[in-house]
């Protein structure tokens, strides 16, 4: 299975340290070969009102300062809000967040909230090469997931941008 998503998860994943052999548990699918996953603490649920209908989607705190939190999320998740936005994080806390920018292409989008209880993902000095192993978390199909790979090679979103794009096994 490819993967090529969520750029900053990725290369987050690189400088990010593991506490307990729980958090290295991988998520399969289907629900019925399920096996327990501790969440990540900085890896949040994001939701979006849209006007008949919710977007849901997974989000991750990359920075705290002073009040605030920094968390990046996929620009889809938050592109048709007609109402508030809100962070959850796994330990229960929640946050209403403001789309801070956005970009389309790279299905990006940074939200501001209050600042957590929690310390944000570090963010990895170097890029990653092909070859590195890296891990994705997130909320695909509701649950909590955890999946690692190693870098393959770097893509574009399209045919006019840069190959920045992380895609991992």
């Amino acid at each position: 299975v490819t993967i090529a998503l969520f750029v900053v998860l990725a290369v987050a994943s690189l400088g990010a340290t593991r506490s307990n052999a729980a958090a290295e548990a991988q998520f399969f699918w289907p629900p019925t070969r399920l096996r327990q996953v501790v969440p990540h603490p900085a890896v949040v649920r994001v939701t979006a009102a849209e006007r008949h209908s919710l977007s849901q989607g997974s989000g991750a705190l990359v920075g705290v300062r002073e009040s605030y939190g920094l968390v990046v999320t996929n620009w889809h998740v938050v592109r048709d809000a007609a109402g508030h936005v809100t962070v959850v994080f796994p330990n229960g806390a929640q946050s209403a967040a403001s789309v801070l920018a956005s970009d389309a292409n790279w299905d990006l989008a940074a939200l501001s909230i209050w600042r957590p209880s929690v310390e944000p993902i570090p963010i990895a000095g170097v890029v990653p090469r092909p070859g590195d192993q890296l891990t994705i978390s997130g909320y695909g199909q509701g649950y909590y997931r955890s999946a690692t790979g190693r870098c393959i090679q770097y893509v574009a979103p399209a045919m006019n941008l840069p190959y920045d794009m992380v895609e991992i096994s």
